[in-house]
């Protein structure tokens, strides 16, 4: 990977923009190589301590506040003054623009269902669930579609680790409670910024439909709640496994109906319509994404076979989908600047070699991590929690591309997973 970011920048004679892509989101080839030095540096030294937990816990904390403030009108920090009026409803708090606050979330949850789900101390339990629920709620406020793949597959991915024993499976149901109650929460106090603070709140379509079961949300949370408080006063602590597989086959079942009963309604109920857009796939799709796709393997196929290999350089997506920009402020009233996809945005500036390395230092991370969790080694909850982090990165990344604020926690991640793999060959 590393080879690659350098031959890009020779390759393109040193343009400042592959260098240092100083433009919006963007970044360039020196950013991303720190990025690379910091991760190796964490793999070497890295140990965990209260310090770390503790600036993690204060810092998701009050990022979510400051989210969960601007989508409702309380603009904490005075930051609408720096924002055009229209666009204020896609910049939330101290991170941005909606994608990048969904990417940041996307880590941070499930960072802290992790720690909820393995801490056995009370007092860390109501700090680990006070952040989750922030974390969940500033998600969901994010109003970007591409927040609900990644809560699905932070759930979807505990749920193997959550049928160990009835006190794991307690703490996986009261998780889902508070997925639930944020769900309710939000749509709650978008009823009360409305009626209050007269501010109404811009949501998509798919977002007003779920935000509008306040009451059936918060329902589903409680039996969530009494069935976790039922299964702790069993008191069996027996592995389940077998619960676990079948479990799973029902949750198979289940989605598999679901994805039939939406094509086969043919948009004929109206909550129905609004998921099965997503099943049809045209340049709307994903907010516009279908567009940018389409045009950006179109465009790949086309370039020259060294630059397919090694990719346009860091920084460079811009200049690369240029030619559609008049068509696309056209159709839509502005232009790509990435491609919605980190996958695509890594074979355009890095090429095939690129983004294989990229991947592979990612998929074998977590990979490496699990087999220690596979081989009854884990002695750390960091051994799940860090592959998890990397899951759900892989799945957001499918709708939103690496950017400035958030890839370099994705280093920090990799890094202590590596340092995790450094100390298992050591012991």
């Amino acid at each position: 990977m590393f080879i690659i970011v350098l031959l890009g920048v020779l390759f393109n004679k040193l343009s400042p923009v592959v260098l240092w892509a100083g433009k919006g989101k963007l970044f360039g080839s020196i950013f991303l190589i720190l990025c690379m030095i910091g991760s190796f540096c964490i793999s070497r030294t890295f140990q965990m301590n209260q310090g770390i937990l503790w600036g993690a816990l204060l810092g998701s904390v009050f990022t979510g506040i400051f989210v969960i403030g601007s989508r409702f009108g309380l603009d904490i920090l005075n930051l609408y003054e720096m924002i055009v009026k229209n666009q204020r409803s896609a910049f939330l708090g101290t991170l941005g623009q909606i994608n990048v606050v969904s990417s940041f979330f996307c880590i941070f949850i499930p960072f802290w269902l992790g720690c909820y789900l393995y801490s056995r101390e009370r007092t860390s339990k109501i700090l680990f669930g006070v952040a989750l629920f922030l974390v969940l709620t500033a998600g969901l406020c994010s109003n970007s579609d591409s927040i609900f793949p990644g809560i699905a597959g932070v759930y979807l991915f505990y749920l193997f680790f959550a049928f160990v024993d009835i006190e794991s499976l307690s703490a996986y149901f009261q998780c889902g409670g508070l997925l639930f109650l944020s769900m309710s929460s939000v749509g709650f106090l978008t009823y009360l910024a409305k009626q209050k603070l007269h501010f109404t709140v811009k949501w998509d379509i798919l977002q007003q439909k779920l935000f509008g079961n306040v009451l059936l949300w918060l329902i589903i949370a409680i039996i969530l709640a009494v069935c976790s408080v039922v299964l702790k006063k069993a008191g069996k602590n027996y592995t389940l496994a077998k619960l676990r597989t079948i479990f799973s086959g029902i949750l198979a079942v289940l989605i598999v109906a679901g994805i039939g009963f939406v094509i086969m309604s043919n948009g004929r109920l109206n909550g129905v319509a609004v998921v099965q857009k997503y099943l049809v796939f045209d340049d709307s799709w994903g907010s516009n994404r279908g567009y940018v796709w389409k045009r950006t393997i179109d465009l790949f196929g086309h370039l020259p076979l060294w630059k397919k290999l090694i990719g346009c350089g860091m920084g460079m997506f811009p200049s690369f989908f240029e030619v559609f920009h008049t068509d696309s402020m056209k159709q839509l009233g502005y232009y790509f600047v990435d491609a919605h996809n980190e996958g695509l945005q890594f074979l355009v500036t890095t090429g095939i070699v690129g983004l294989v390395s990229y991947f592979g230092i990612i998929i074998t991370t977590l990979i490496k991590n699990l087999s220690f969790v596979k081989k009854g080694k884990q002695e750390s909850e960091l051994s799940v929690i860090v592959p998890a982090i990397l899951f759900v990165w892989l799945i957001q990344g499918l709708v939103n591309s690496p950017n400035v604020f958030i890839t370099p926690y994705l280093f920090l991640f990799l890094g202590i997973g590596q340092n995790i793999v450094a100390e298992k060959g050591k012991s």
